[in-house]
């Protein structure tokens, strides 16, 4: 319990850009046990707040199928609808009801929902887990190829902390409260981890930083072409 209160400690002041943050944790005992922990600890508390949220956002949010209908109604009654042609005009309408629709199903995706709050729950740690993972390796690598001098446990409990500002998902428990920049605000922990936790310069560390980002979209990227080049050929290949 103390290791984890300490953790925490830890990553408020991570949360506030201090440097001596990352080196305690990168000096702590089990940095990788430690770093663990804290990040299926926020992704739950985070993904349990919103749950909450989602309740009250369901209890409070007008009826999203009413607005629906009256927005297609008023749209119906404007002069536009009289400018279509007698003939064509049941079918024109029935192609820009299925557009109209279709945006609306989209959007209803974007909406909290009790469901996908409850999801989150397992989704989100699984989630934060790989991606921490992936990026701690890749992270370690990238850094010792600069000089860096960090141990594999030391980076990944250091990078856990850039996940301090995903404790600000708290405030998702009140409706229509979105946060911003959280992005932003990890990266620039992440680079202090690598930088602390493997004694770099700031140059050689922010490389150290921005090469997992690099490595990982040009994986996604050639996996999206493969994707496509299969697809192509299982098209061509089928006519």
């Amino acid at each position: 319990m103390e290791a984890i209160t300490t953790t925490f400690r830890q990553a408020i002041d991570a949360l506030l850009l201090k440097e001596s943050a990352f080196r305690d944790m990168r000096e702590s005992p089990n940095p990788f046990v430690r770093g663990l922990t804290f990040i299926v600890s926020v992704a739950l508390i985070v993904a349990l707040v919103s749950i909450v949220g989602a309740v009250l956002f369901r209890l409070t949010a007008p009826d999203f199928r009413a607005i629906q209908d009256a927005i297609w109604q008023g749209m119906m009654r404007m002069p536009w609808v009289e400018t279509i042609p007698e003939p064509e005009r049941n079918q024109a309408i029935q192609g820009i009801r299925q557009t109209f629709d279709l945006g609306w199903q989209i959007a209803r995706m974007f909406i909290p929902s009790i469901t996908n709050a409850l999801i989150n729950v397992i989704l989100s740690p699984i989630a934060l887990v790989v991606g921490w993972l992936l990026y701690g390796f890749l992270a370690f690598v990238s850094a010792r190829a600069l000089g860096g001098k960090g141990r594999l446990d030391q980076t990944y409990g250091a990078t856990a902390l850039a996940a301090a500002p995903r404790m600000l998902g708290v405030v998702h428990v009140l409706p229509n409260v979105q946060t911003a920049g959280l992005g932003i605000w990890a990266l620039i922990c992440n680079y202090l981890a690598i930088k602390n936790t493997h004694e770099l310069s700031p140059w050689r560390a922010f490389w150290a930083t921005v090469i997992p980002f690099i490595l990982l979209f040009l994986f996604a990227f050639g996996l999206a072409i493969l994707g496509i080049t299969i697809a192509s050929f299982a098209v061509g290949g089928g006519s």
